[in-house]
């Protein structure tokens, strides 16, 4: 099997409505040394569950866990925990990517020497784009901190082992 380059990690939780999409953007991202970690963090509704079993065998590359309702930050950190990849990067279940995203993400870290890769981010409202951020940034070793981000809207690699944060 092959060793992932980067790992992403999505906090579920009744999100039946939009984790097709989300799925799909990253199983068709042109990096294929990928794991994507679906942490199922005790979805109650039906459309949720059925998804999950639906993609449960869809790809290698992505695994579901299940665990009892903790909140996204728990599930972040389940997810962090099991996580292969040389950078870890996590995604909200209604987010999605284009479909070069993690590539130029993985290209701007210089295969995996670099500590931290910000990449742009886009907001959608009603169809219309809102925001745009520029960072072609990459950090290294002391460069790194102090980092105050808004990491909701934010596309970003950090380098394995991550700090699991409380």
């Amino acid at each position: 099997p092959m060793e992932p380059k980067i790992s992403v990690v999505i906090p579920i939780y009744n999100g039946g409505s939009c984790i097709r999409k989300c799925f799909d953007s990253l199983l068709n991202q042109t990096l294929k040394e990928i794991e994507i970690i679906a942490v199922d963090d005790g979805s109650t509704d039906e459309e949720t569950i059925l998804i999950l079993d639906e993609y449960i065998d869809a790809d290698p590359r992505l695994r579901i866990v299940h665990q009892l309702n903790h909140g996204a930050g728990y599930a972040i950190n389940r997810g962090m925990e099991i996580a292969k990849g040389i950078y870890f990067c996590e995604q909200d279940q209604d987010d999605w990517r284009e479909p070069d995203a993690l590539e130029i993400l993985w290209d701007a870290s210089e295969n995996g020497r670099m500590d931290v890769v910000k990449g742009s981010w886009r907001g959608h409202q009603k169809g219309q784009t809102i925001e745009v951020k520029n960072w072609p940034e990459v950090w290294h070793n002391e460069s790194v901190m102090p980092l105050a981000l808004d990491m909701k809207h934010l596309s970003m690699l950090i380098s394995s082992p991550p700090t699991v944060i409380a």
